[in-house]
């Protein structure tokens, strides 16, 4: 029996044990995906999907910009930022923005992160 084989009967002994009423309802949770078992921040990563693969996109050497997208692109140049910080910080409308953030996202200038959050990808 493996390592992660023990630990998991022993989890389902002690869930089983605790009563049947409780029990069933917490092996309910854990079958259904509604509940998950955390043993580190990894866990936690994978359980709230934010484990995000940044997709590797072969790069041109000079990417043509319009004005709109350029100026999304010099303020993510330092760090990520959240979609409400890039509103307030270029004085456009949430809707444009959000707009412009996806035609930028489609385009692989950026990447969208769990939270709203973007950054640049190129």
């Amino acid at each position: 029996m493996s390592e992660d084989e023990k630990k998991n009967q022993i989890a389902l002994s002690l869930i089983e044990g605790v009563g049947d009423k409780i029990g069933k309802k917490l092996l309910a949770y854990f079958g259904s995906a509604k509940a998950i078992l955390i043993e580190s921040e990894e866990d936690i990563i994978k359980g709230l999907n934010w484990d995000v693969k940044e997709k590797v996109i072969q790069q041109q050497m000079f990417v043509k910009l319009s004005p709109i997208e350029q100026k999304i692109i010099d303020l993510l140049t330092e760090k990520e930022l959240h979609i409400d910080l890039i509103v307030e910080s270029l004085h456009w409308g949430f809707s444009k923005v959000a707009n412009e953030l996806l035609q930028a996202e489609f385009k692989g200038l950026i990447i969208s992160l769990p939270g709203k959050i973007y950054k640049k990808n190129i």
